[in-house]
């Protein structure tokens, strides 16, 4: 994986057990106790970390997890068996980084369900945009659902946003809008820009979908690409969450919402992946600094998602309430 920091893992042996991927402190002091207790019989744990990452029950299931093991989801078994490997897949992603140097100086992008909301017109989709455009420039795969706006418009937006880049120095003489490259001005700086977009979003997919998109069909997407671009663990944008059609029509807008961020938050878990999500805000939270009563129409932002960053103009900072 891309960036990968694997921390260093020692194996320590005590009266016959070895404790593959525990930390060096945390193998210290349960090294002098290495048998589980359960129900008054002394069971060896099984030595294996990696298999423990697979040992995880689902409740669901038609098998009972207690077919082998009488407490199948144990701390101290579990602490011996996958949480060193668990601690270094999760500590790889740091130095996964969103290519904005003042978001990038305070975290990293681990995997988690992001939203980002903004009121309208504030500039939600051409951040979360070239978010995506900078981790394709560094290998990511990235599939970004734009259900509002065209591929071409994406696109065109992107090649805009190089112009202005290279243009910077010079008072941005030869930037050129992406509605004006659309228009059909395609200067030098239009193909440089274009060549270069090109080479730098090889792993980057905009998927163009409509208003009858489902959540269903997104998913199913991301699965299918998993399974034609095998290990691969694409960045998933959904640009936004508002105009995700319903799969029952019967069902109102807040229950809609939350039942798209369920089935988004369970794709990311299920798959350990990166799922941005673009949400619009109440309109009665518009002159007031964001906050988890902003997101429009889902309760179930505060509880499902793991991160949820709010753009909002400067000044709202220190805006009165109220």
């Amino acid at each position: 994986m891309r960036g990968s920091v694997t921390p260093p893992i020692k194996a320590v042996r005590k009266s016959g057990l070895c404790m593959t991927g525990i930390y060096p402190g945390i193998a210290a002091t349960i090294a002098a106790q290495p048998k589980v207790q359960e129900r008054g019989q002394e069971k060896p744990v099984n030595n294996s970390a990696q298999q423990g990452i697979h040992e995880k029950n689902d409740i669901q299931s038609n098998t009972s997890p207690f077919a082998a093991s009488q407490q199948p989801d144990g701390v101290r078994a579990y602490i011996y068996r996958a949480m060193g490997a668990e601690l270094s897949h999760f500590q790889s992603f740091k130095d996964r980084k969103t290519g904005y140097r003042n978001l990038d100086a305070i975290t990293s992008l681990y995997p988690g369900l992001y939203v980002i909301g903004a009121i309208s017109s504030l500039g939600k989709t051409t951040f979360v945009h070239q978010l995506g455009d900078q981790l394709a420039a560094t290998g990511d795969h990235v599939l970004y659902f734009s259900l509002e706006q065209s591929r071409l418009e994406m696109v065109t937006k992107g090649m805009s946003r190089i112009t202005a880049q290279r243009s910077f120095s010079d008072g941005f003489e030869t930037a050129v809008s992406a509605i004006d490259i659309r228009r059909g001005t395609v200067t030098e700086a239009v193909k440089e820009a274009a060549r270069e977009y090109g080479e730098k979003a090889i792993t980057e997919s905009i998927i163009e979908c409509g208003f009858d998109t489902t959540i269903d069909s997104i998913v199913g997407y991301v699965n299918s690409y998993m399974e034609a671009n095998k290990d691969i663990k694409p960045v998933v944008i959904v640009d936004y969450l508002q105009i995700i059609r319903p799969a029952d029509p019967r069902q109102t807008a807040k229950d809609a919402v939350d039942a798209h961020v369920r089935a988004l938050k369970m794709l990311q878990r299920n798959n350990d992946l990166v799922v941005l999500v673009i949400c619009s805000l109440n309109r009665q939270n518009y002159l007031t600094p964001v906050d988890f009563e902003s997101f429009k129409e889902s309760g179930g932002i505060e509880y499902t998602a793991d991160v949820v960053w709010g753009l909002q103009l400067a000044r709202m900072r220190s805006a009165p309430r109220g």
